[in-house]
């Protein structure tokens, strides 16, 4: 399946039709009543736009596959496809969770402790590159620069907020202390480094070897 922010396009593996719904509750939730529980579903790691239909369908008795759009990417070209558009991409995500399913980690919903955790995370990068483009774009403006002191000021302080929140949130975590311990304990990870990993959903995973023949 193709995701985007107002719609999604389905591919069933073995047909060459696309049916393309609007990326919403409702219209995901009639959808999936056509879908048999334990059917596989693959999907595309999309920021925010994936994230309700994968809650559905996990809810429904679905196998979801969070999948990276690099490997889908490189997937496509190994089978020769050069164009691009929604519809050939959901073809192509339909083919690979068929013949790659085994290979693959099944997506989980973040328990309540882990979402708080992923959306400080998430809050942090925003600020974090919002602050330091904002920086780069007064390096040769001295005087402009002097007028934003006071805003970068604000933003680093809300960094900082932040980060002692991630900590706190992370020690919540069941085990959080040890898995701490052990992520830092890896020369050059520190504690904001390795929070992702500590109680959040792995990274989307590539199959051991991706195969690009039928």
């Amino acid at each position: 399946m193709d995701v985007a922010s107002a719609h999604l396009d389905i591919s069933l593996h073995g047909s060459q039709q696309v049916h393309r719904i609007d990326n919403q509750a409702k219209a995901i939730t009639k959808w999936l009543r056509s879908v048999p529980a334990g059917s596989f579903l693959g999907l595309e790691s999309t920021g925010a736009y994936h994230r309700e239909l994968a809650r559905l369908a996990h809810a429904h008795g679905v196998a979801v596959f969070l999948l990276n759009p690099r490997d889908i990417k490189r997937y496509a070209q190994g089978l020769g496809q050069r164009g691009k558009t929604d519809r050939l991409d959901a073809r192509v995500i339909a083919r690979f969770v068929q013949r790659e399913h085994d290979q693959l980690r099944t997506w989980r919903p973040l328990t309540q402790p882990q979402e708080s955790l992923d959306a400080l995370l998430r809050e942090r990068t925003l600020v974090q590159k919002q602050r330091t483009a904002l920086k780069q774009s007064l390096v040769h403006r001295p005087a402009l620069a002097e007028l934003m002191a006071d805003l970068l000021q604000a933003m680093k302080a809300t960094l900082d907020k932040l980060e002692h929140l991630i900590v706190k949130a992370t020690r919540e975590l069941p085990d959080g202390e040890a898995a701490m311990r052990s992520v830092t304990s890896i020369p050059g990870i520190g504690v904001l480094t390795g929070a992702p990993c500590y109680g959040c959903s792995p990274a989307p995973r590539t199959p051991r070897q991706m195969r690009s023949s039928p």
